[in-house]
């Protein structure tokens, strides 16, 4: 049993790593995308709790496109 199943996982492996490949390809790109917006609260989350509050309140008092271009 033990022959049976040693050739099983070596035909499945050489698959899962064509597939980890492609899969490794498709993942930097889907992740791209979806790592921008996580950077942005990121260094918020760097700088204190009270700078945060602030600087959402910023942008509301003054207008948000300079805020947001600074």
């Amino acid at each position: 049993m033990s022959q049976r199943r040693q050739p099983r996982p070596g035909a499945v492996a050489p698959k899962s790593t064509s597939a980890a490949a492609a899969g490794a390809k498709s993942r930097p790109r889907v992740s791209t995308p979806q790592a921008k917006p996580p950077a942005r609260p990121a260094p918020a989350a760097k700088i204190k709790p009270g700078q945060r509050a602030a600087a959402t309140a910023r942008p509301k008092e003054s207008p948000p496109s300079p805020e947001s271009k600074a």
